[in-house]
This record gives structure tokens, C-alpha cells and sequence, in this order.
């Protein structure tokens, strides 16, 4: 039996919930971080959605330096820790 057999409707949306909780977490960080860097925000969330979160760090390394991986891990913790609404 394969994988797809194995889930229920209720746990697909639950997967599919938690992606997208995920996505909207990284464009806040990501656009929080470009407006701390004077870059447009929108063109930092339109990498991410297009290209990927490589793409989206990319281009905030090209005003904050090699740094910025950290620097967004360390602002995903924080809003972990912190429950902003959606």
C-alpha cells in the first residue's frame, strides 16, 4: 500500500495547513527583514513565492552579507516564541 492510501482527508488538510503556516512564517520574517534593509518588500516575497527561499535570502545578502541566513533563522526562532496574528 502506498503512502496516499495511508492518509486521511483530515490529515492532508492538516499537512496542507501546516505548509501554509509555514510559507506565511518565512514571507513575514522575509519581509520584515527586507524592510530593516530598505529593499522592497514585495520584491523579496514575490523571490520567495516565485523561486524558493534560496532565491528570496539572495537577494537580502546582496545589502546584508553573508549574515542574513542567520539572521532569518534567528527572527524565525523569535517568531516561533511569539504568536503574531496571521
Amino acid at each position: 500500500m502506498d503512502m496516499h492510501h495511508n492518509f486521511s482527508p483530515s490529515a492532508e488538510w492538516r499537512a496542507a495547513r501546516e505548509s501554509e503556516l509555514e510559507f506565511i512564517e518565512m514571507a513575514r520574517a522575509i519581509r520584515d527583514m527586507a524592510r530593516e534593509l530598505g529593499i522592497p518588500p514585495e520584491i523579496a516575497v514575490d523571490r520567495l513565492a516565485e523561486r524558493g527561499l534560496h532565491a528570496a535570502l539572495s537577494i537580502l545578502a546582496e545589502q546584508a552579507g553573508p549574515q542574513v541566513e542567520a539572521r532569518f533563522l534567528q527572527r524565525r526562532t523569535q517568531s516561533a516564541t511569539s504568536h503574531r496574528p496571521l
